[in-house]
Formats: C-alpha cells, structure tokens, sequence
C-alpha cells in the first residue's frame, strides 16, 4: 500500500489492566471487523505488545479526513469503541503520522 498525502493515519496505544483484557480484544474484534467494512477504511490492525500483553498497539488508515469523521460517527465505533473499550483503557495514546520518505 503506498499511502497518499490525503491519507490519515494513526498509530494508537491502549493500555488496559490485566483483567480487562479479555473483554478488550473481545469487543476490539468486534470494532474491527466492523470499522474494515467502512468505504474509507484502507487499513485497520490491531497489534499485542510481547513486553506488555496488556498493551494493543493499533494501526488504522482513512482515505481522508471525511473517511476518519465517519469512522468516529459510526454506530458501531460510538458503541463499542467509546461505551464499551474506552472506560477499560488505563491510558491512550494516539499519533497521526505520516510518512517522511
């Protein structure tokens, strides 16, 4: 995939206590499969830290700001993401990157 300045891309960490875990990558699933299935998701991985298992590294690209905006207004992430997996989240981290070479 060759990424195009209008691309938006984040890099995010969520850290999440041992016994919420479970039912963070339960519901993640459930969020991805969802969220791949948008017209303006390119990309969307989740990623488990083999230093921290309690840490879910995710990697997502949107054609473009209007791709991201639909993404954040979805049912599913308003349901999922920000009513279920968010008040589990010790911490986030999120980056918009992009690439330099």
């Amino acid at each position: 995939m060759i990424l195009k300045e209008e691309n938006w891309v984040y890099i995010s960490e969520y850290l999440f206590e041992e016994e919420d875990l479970p039912m963070a990558l339960e519901f993640g699933k459930e969020l991805m499969e969802a969220t791949r299935k948008e017209p303006g998701c390119l990309l969307y991985h989740a990623h488990q830290s083999f230093d921290n298992p309690c840490l879910i590294i995710l990697y997502q690209v949107y054609r473009d700001e209007e791709a991201l905006n639909f993404h954040l207004e979805s049912r599913h992430y308003q349901e999922i993401g920000i009513r279920m997996i968010r008040p589990k989240m010790k911490s986030i981290k999120v980056n918009r990157i992009k690439p330099v070479v």
